[in-house]
Formats: C-alpha cells, sequence, structure tokens
C-alpha cells in the first residue's frame, strides 16, 4: 500500500501540468487534482491491480473532467 501512496504522490507535478493544459485556470487545475487524490484515496481498497499508478490518476482525472 506504501508503494501506491509514493506512487501518488510522485505523479501529483504531472497530474498538475495535465490539469492546467484541460482547464486553463491554475486555481480550478488544482481543484481537480485534489478531487482526483480525494477520489483515488476512496477507492485505493478497491484497486485490485498491482499495475502503475499513473495511468489510473490520469483515467480518473479524464473522467472527472468529460463528467
Amino acid at each position: 500500500m506504501s508503494d501506491v501512496l509514493v506512487g501518488m504522490e510522485a505523479a501529483i507535478p504531472a497530474l498538475r501540468r495535465y490539469a492546467r493544459a484541460l482547464l486553463r485556470n491554475p486555481q480550478d487545475a488544482d481543484d481537480l487534482v485534489h478531487d482526483v487524490l480525494v477520489l483515488a484515496l476512496d477507492h485505493l481498497s478497491a484497486r485490485h491491480t498491482d499495475g502503475a499508478v499513473r495511468p489510473w490518476l490520469f483515467t480518473i482525472m479524464h473522467n472527472l473532467h468529460i463528467t
């Protein structure tokens, strides 16, 4: 589990860059990153794979942005 948390922390700068590219507003981008991390932490126990965390977080971000 700590590997997942380390992976999440390492992905934050990339998530922020992607969110800023999507939203063009730094405050909205930070809010989106926050929402992604909260949702990821809420669903951490449901994550069954040992795969990379970064693509999972970007998928969450994409889906949140679309909705």
